[in-house]
This record gives C-alpha cells, sequence and structure tokens, in this order.
C-alpha cells in the first residue's frame, strides 16, 4: 500500500470523477463495472457487503463507496485520494455549469440537453440496478423480498412527497399576498378626489356656515352671490337647502 497504490486509486477515481454522470446509484453502477469486473478490486461478496454498509450510513451512499475501496486498495491516503478524485471534478463541473446558466440567462425549456441527461441516467440507474439484482438476488426468497421491500420504499416515498407538497402548498399559500377588502383597497384618483371635496359635516339650517353663502333669506339675487371658495358637493348641497328654505 504504498505511492503507486494511491496513484493507481487516485487516476481510477478521478477519470470516473470526470465521467459518471447521473445520481449515487448511477455511480455504484459505475463502480461495479470498473473496480468489480474490471479491476477485479474485491469480489462480488466483497463488493456487495461494501455497499449495503455505506447505504444505512447518512450521506451519498456513492461518496461513502468511493472512500471505501479507496481504503480497502491504498489504505488511509487511498480512501483521501479516492473521495477527493471523485468528488472535486464533478463539484467544479457543477459550479462552471451553474455560472454559465446564470451568465447566458438559460431556462429549464431553452435547455434541451438536460432532458437528454434525464434519460442517460434512469438507463444507468436501471442497468446498475439490474446489475446488482442478478449478481445478489440468487434464490426466489431474496428476489421476492427484494421486491417486497422496493414496494415499501415506493409507498413511503410516494407518502413523504405528498406530505412535502402539502407543506410547500401552505407555505406558498400562507407567503401570497393577500386580496384586498372593500373597504381597505384605494379608491381611484378622481374618486378619491371626490371623496376630499366632500365636507366631513353639511351645513345645517340657521348655522354660521349656511348664513355665511347668502342662502339664508330666500331672495331671488341669493343664487348669484359668491360661492367660488366651496366645492362643487358644497354649493349643491346649499343650493338644495336654499330652494328648501323658499319652499317653507
Amino acid at each position: 500500500m504504498g505511492a503507486r497504490a494511491v496513484i493507481e486509486v487516485t487516476t481510477a477515481f478521478l477519470r470516473l470523477g470526470c465521467t459518471a454522470f447521473g445520481g449515487p446509484f448511477a455511480h455504484l453502477g459505475y463502480f461495479r463495472a470498473e473496480f468489480v469486473e474490471r479491476r477485479r478490486w474485491l469480489t462480488e461478496a466483497a463488493w456487495t457487503d461494501t455497499v449495503a454498509m455505506c447505504q444505512v450510513l447518512p450521506g451519498p451512499s456513492s461518496t461513502q463507496t468511493a472512500f471505501a475501496l479507496g481504503l480497502r486498495r491504498a489504505g488511509l491516503a487511498g480512501g483521501i485520494a479516492a473521495w477527493a478524485a471523485f468528488t472535486l471534478p464533478s463539484a467544479m463541473v457543477m459550479a462552471a455549469a451553474g455560472a454559465g446558466v446564470v451568465t447566458l440567462g438559460a431556462t429549464e425549456g431553452s435547455m434541451g440537453w438536460m432532458a437528454g441527461l434525464r434519460a442517460l441516467a434512469v438507463a444507468v440507474v436501471a442497468r446498475a440496478a439490474w446489475g446488482m439484482a442478478r449478481a445478489s438476488l440468487r434464490r426466489p426468497a431474496a428476489w421476492f423480498g427484494a421486491l417486497a421491500c422496493a414496494l415499501a420504499v415506493l409507498v413511503a416515498a410516494r407518502s413523504v412527497i405528498r406530505e412535502v407538497r402539502g407543506e410547500a402548498r401552505g407555505v406558498a399559500k400562507a407567503a401570497a399576498p393577500k386580496p384586498q377588502t372593500a373597504a381597505a383597497r384605494p379608491l381611484p384618483m378622481k374618486q378619491a378626489a371626490d371623496h376630499d371635496d366632500e365636507p366631513e359635516e353639511s351645513p345645517e339650517w340657521g348655522s354660521d356656515t349656511f348664513e355665511a353663502t347668502g342662502y339664508t333669506d330666500g331672495s331671488e339675487g341669493d343664487e348669484d352671490r359668491d360661492t367660488r371658495h366651496l366645492s362643487k358637493a358644497e354649493r349643491k348641497r346649499l343650493k338644495k337647502l336654499a330652494r328648501m328654505n323658499r319652499v317653507a
């Protein structure tokens, strides 16, 4: 487990870090084809045990499996080299792709190549799952147990997705601006101006405001008196009161 083994681990995982697309399950398919079938670093049974151990640990299983394979091949230095060589290229490519999308202003609908990558990832995951199933499930009871576990996981995932979507809708509904009521809705500009022109209190019969307008004695010349300092609503109100005064 010298420098030569560490270089071998670094080279192998660096190539996978630059070419392995998809998620953790797709990566496991690449790992199995590379280290079990081609390089024969470990047996099928050892591979299955390693993957099973990494699946029950928190975190991405492919990264943990890469560290475990490097540790098995070249010790602690090999584990660190495998983790760095497999993780850093994808992190740098992701950062560059994100910067490019933001700079170019591309949207999801304009990136047709993303649909192709999704289809490729589905195919890779399916191939990896089928390869692991053929190698690990050798008896009918094992197939039955695997199918039962897969069904349980799908049902649980569906319920979790439904709950997450419900919570997301609730958060979006709470964050949405509430519609204004008729009382709180601002008036249009013309209505607001007319509303401001209306007096707070209409002049009463015999009040000082009413008397100041000249509509107190019911004479013929009262309507010709200067009321330009009053608003339109006030003049209309005072004319009505003046007509009532003449009738009385």
